[in-house]
């Protein structure tokens, strides 16, 4: 199998596109395969479609408690070291994003789509709402999930996430493909190894990165200047060699090793017809398999937030690594955020959920509006929310065109979807509204303000297709990020 690549792979400052070239002697490498389960999901894929031939292109003592400011200061420039935090410190360079504002590549479908969506950013700054206030929660609700647990350190990264590491694998194909392989034409399926091998080897040239839920929001965050790092299990394969070049070229810090043995990197296989139909095919292989032997615990500990993705609580063994992760975080004073993913995970391991959200495990927990009430097991989306209202230090519920709400110390407060010229694509739309909502809070917003600048970045990525923002997000925040 030849493979041509399209970019210069030493380049860190754009994201990986690799154009390849399947012929029909010699198939992708074959790995061992593992027995896949059957109800696990991925809902997170996804990737621009730009697809035609000419665009395939610690615990330790603080040295420097102002490194965030710095590292923001010099988001535009040149990337930063982090501080070193006493003698657990060699964590390696932080990378910092350095992305241009107006790329050259989005073009201006991008700029049309951002003028609406940064329109709606300086209405937000000019009109927050205030929150509206039950006549019987006025009274100040306690900190109880924060008492005892001082922060031993100025975090160095805004988030570390851990999720499903996945590759985007986007090509297009006509009808006779989708028939071939006994496809359904705009649907999601999980596939094992060997159906994963054989759509690989007889997809045509393709657009190949770094996705998965956890890893947008990130994309999405890095974007908006924030220190990200990433923890997720691949294979030493050739896509998880991509996943990690792609990951780390968005200034996302990604030091996982690699699996030597077990199945192949997980990948998402995205077929588009003619008809702008996108058929997913997910094999979700090593990424299903990450040991809490993996965890760089001192990276958790340098964490602002960890942040979870749902998804990767159904197998068994990165259950045990988020729990681990989360006593480490505990231990440290961090936040942690969970994302729930799917009403499917839900279903699997409500008594999970629940008990994490009983003692304390969460402090801001992020949902759509069928997921909270899949949680509570009501129909009342009003009845789900008040139950956990009180239970959780922020609850996030978004509710696709009508906006989002976020309960905060039993104060709700509400913004409307932000302006689109046209929704093409909602993959990807609640990992960017996360992003938008944790970078506001980790610098410290108003909850409406984070409201509002998770809507203009959910707004941005329904614009177009896939998973990954296209404009400048800075941009579009305008003052909100200020």
């Amino acid at each position: 199998m030849a493979r041509r690549i399209a970019c210069l792979l030493d380049r860190r400052d754009d994201p990986v596109r690799i154009e390849t070239d399947h012929g029909n002697g010699d198939g992708a490498e074959q790995q061992p395969a593992a027995q896949q389960r059957d109800e696990a999901g991925e809902r997170g894929a996804g990737q621009p479609l730009a697809i035609q031939p000419a665009d395939l292109h610690e615990q330790g003592t603080q040295a420097e408690p102002d490194s965030l400011a710095q590292q923001r200061e010099n988001q535009q420039g040149q990337a930063k070291a982090a501080p070193e935090h006493g003698p657990d410190a060699g964590q390696g360079d932080l990378r910092q994003r350095t992305q241009e504002s107006g790329d050259d590549h989005a073009g201006q479908d991008v700029a049309r789509r951002g003028g609406a969506v940064k329109r709606a950013a300086a209405d937000a700054c000019g009109a927050i709402p205030p929150p509206i206030r039950r006549p019987d929660d006025l009274r100040p609700r306690p900190r109880r999930f924060q008492e005892g647990l001082p922060r031993l350190t100025e975090p160095a990264l805004d988030i570390v996430a851990i999720g499903n590491a996945i590759v985007d694998v986007i090509a297009r194909a006509d009808d006779a493909f989708i028939a071939r392989h006994a496809l359904v034409k705009g649907g999601m399926q999980l596939i094992d190894t060997a159906m994963a091998d054989l759509l690989y080897a007889d997809m045509g040239a393709a657009v190949e990165i770094s996705g998965g839920s956890g890893a947008n929001t990130l994309a999405g965050m890095a974007a908006l200047g924030g220190a990200c790092a990433f923890i997720g299990q691949v294979r030493d394969d050739q896509l998880g060699a991509i996943f990690a070049h792609d990951i780390r070229s968005l200034g996302i810090r990604f030091d996982t090793p690699a699996a030597t043995d077990g199945p192949p990197t997980a990948r998402c296989l995205i077929v588009v017809t003619p008809d702008a139909q996108r058929t997913m095919n997910t094999f979700l292989g090593a990424s299903q398999y990450l040991p809490p032997a993996a965890l760089d615990l001192d990276l958790i500990r340098a964490a602002r937030i960890l942040y979870l993705e749902g998804y990767l609580w159904d197998p068994e063994q990165p259950r045990a690594a988020m729990r681990a992760a989360i006593d480490a975080a505990r231990a440290a004073g961090r936040e942690i955020a969970f994302t729930l993913s799917d009403a499917f995970v839900i279903n699997r391991h409500r008594e999970d959920f629940l008990a994490l959200i009983e003692t304390g495990a969460i402090d801001i927990l992020f949902s759509n509006e069928t997921e909270i009430m899949a949680l509570a097991q009501t129909d009342d989306v009003e009845a789900a929310i008040a139950r956990f209202a009180d239970k959780l230090p922020t609850l996030v519920v978004t509710r696709s065109e009508r906006g989002a709400l976020a309960m905060r110390h039993r104060e709700r407060h509400e913004v409307a979807a932000a302006p689109v010229n046209q929704v093409l694509d909602t993959t990807g739309a609640g990992d960017l509204f996360a992003a938008g909502f944790l970078t506001g809070h980790v610098r410290g917003k108003a909850p409406a303000q984070c409201l509002a600048m998770g809507a203009i970045a959910a707004a941005e990525v329904i614009g177009h297709y896939g998973a990954r923002p296209e404009a400048d997000l800075r941009a579009l925040m305008g003052p909100l990020l200020d």
